[in-house]
């Protein structure tokens, strides 16, 4: 049964509404409403939706959406697509986080005291300083399967309104296949780089831990697209502080709680004071 059109839209809603009525069998009733969304928007909301249906990590894009579509819809939805051409490229930064270890505790301890805050910490990046950016910029990259770990699963053990999700390739490369921590950073680099290559109007804030291969990935990344990373953020865990070559580099912040990040990233000017304070409530 078709969703209802709700007038006034925001750029996030509309997107998630177009990739819920893609994701299966996409009917005539469907096809219209996907194209009602579109046309529902004025061009410069249509631009950032569409901005963000190509920017996740998953296989939902436009080309997607279009193939979709029949006749006469598919003619709407080019002329929709074609009039906000020019808003789809707006500035702004994306989010890429890695899950466990960074944006929650391992295993089922969700009383765990240096995550709370991360909704709002979020949040504050995802819109910007001003407030004025879209929401929908925050992206889950995991050696994680795609089994256990899902965007799903990100947004109810944090709060945090995760966009899109990459997972690892395999569950049994996670029982300790030889060269497992080489497979993972790479993967991981190239899951990252995907990101990069989706969003080109907009440059990364990367978010990870101590614990596994985020390091080495967040040196490969400054090294290879050293102009497209804004800041790097290193969750220090169990102990495990942010290697001192990373430490040393400008754009890396190393944080042990959530309200430590952001009063770092406040006297940066990354975040308001409203912004580090609705941290501090959080938490």
């Amino acid at each position: 049964m078709p969703m209802p059109i709700t007038n006034g839209l925001s750029p996030r809603d509309a997107q998630r509404q177009i990739e819920a009525l893609v994701d299966g069998k996409t009917g005539g009733a469907d096809q219209e409403q996907i194209v009602s969304i579109l046309e529902g928007l004025d061009d410069r909301q249509r631009g950032e939706a569409l901005r963000l249906l190509d920017g996740g990590g998953d296989r939902i894009t436009i080309e997607e959406m279009l193939s979709d579509l029949d006749g006469d819809r598919k003619t709407r939805a080019l002329t929709a697509i074609g009039a906000a051409q020019p808003f789809m490229r707006s500035a702004g930064t994306i989010v890429v986080s890695d899950g466990d270890d960074t944006m929650w505790p391992k295993g089922d301890n969700n009383a765990d005291t240096r995550y709370r805050g991360a909704r709002a910490l979020y949040r504050a990046l995802d819109v910007g300083k001003n407030g004025d950016d879209s929401t929908g910029d925050v992206h889950l990259v995991t050696a994680r399967d795609g089994i256990f770990v899902q965007a799903g699963h990100a947004e109810d053990r944090s709060g945090v309104d995760v966009a899109s999700a990459r997972y690892g390739k395999t569950f049994s490369s996670l029982l300790g296949v030889f060269g497992l921590f080489e497979a993972q950073v790479k993967e991981k680099v190239s899951d990252i780089e995907t990101m990069l290559d989706r969003n080109p109007s907009r440059n990364a804030i990367l978010m990870g831990d101590t614990m596994q291969a985020d390091p080495e990935v967040f040196r490969r990344i400054l090294r290879n697209h050293d102009d497209r990373v804004e800041l790097v953020l290193v969750h220090e865990v169990n102990g495990r502080a942010c290697p001192a070559d990373l430490a040393a580099d400008a754009r890396v912040v190393p944080f042990t709680t959530y309200e430590d990040l952001a009063r770092k990233l406040n006297a940066r000017g990354v975040i308001s004071d409203q912004q580090l304070q609705d941290v501090v409530d959080d938490v």
